[in-house]
């Protein structure tokens, strides 16, 4: 979360833009999520012997206090793993005229892959953020799903994408850099 948190106030302190994403759903029986994510979630409650509450409005599908989003900063809300395949996150970024993207959050194999995969396909760039991704899987399970992000996008810590940032905003003599002219380099 403090990693988070750092780019989060970098990205409002220069202007950039901010999507959040959530993911849930309004049936009782998450029978708007995709079959296989349903399925997983369903195991995964089964396995806990308890509900994860993925109902929108409910507290486990809330955004974390401390990332609070703010006027101007996009709410997209997701149904399954892939925000591309489940939201309108791409007529998002095609409206703000975003080209690439920066990944934080949980699940490194599941959400933040599927989301990064099919953005890289869409023609995104992919920067995904080491220090920013979390997974409740074990570091050895997890190993894949950093190598598949390395082969589509570049994968770095929240301290040098904003080295970078800081070098390219200095390089244009304070004027402010938005993500249309953000290209990252693999």
């Amino acid at each position: 979360l403090p990693s988070t948190q750092r780019l989060l106030a970098f990205y409002r302190k220069h202007s950039l833009p901010i999507i959040h994403v959530m993911t849930g759903c309004w049936g009782p029986d998450y029978r708007e999520f995709p079959p296989n994510f349903r399925t997983c979630i369903l195991d995964i409650e089964h396995r806990a012997g308890m509900s994860l509450n993925y109902y929108f409005g409910t507290w486990d599908t809330q955004i974390v206090d401390e990332l609070t989003p703010r006027v101007g900063e996009a709410i997209v809300r997701k149904r399954g793993s892939s925000a591309f395949a489940t939201s309108d996150i791409d007529w998002v970024l095609h409206s703000w005229g975003i080209k690439a993207m920066v990944m934080t959050g949980n699940g490194t194999g599941g959400c933040v892959w599927a989301t990064a995969f099919e953005g890289s396909e869409r023609g995104y760039g992919i920067v995904a953020l080491s220090d920013a991704i979390d997974s409740p899987a074990p570091p050895e399970k997890q190993k894949p799903a950093w190598e598949r992000l390395h082969s589509i996008g570049q994968v770095c810590t929240t301290e040098e994408l904003i080295a970078d940032f800081t070098r390219q905003l200095e390089d244009q003599s304070g004027s402010t850099l938005s993500m249309q002219e953000r290209e990252h380099a693999s």
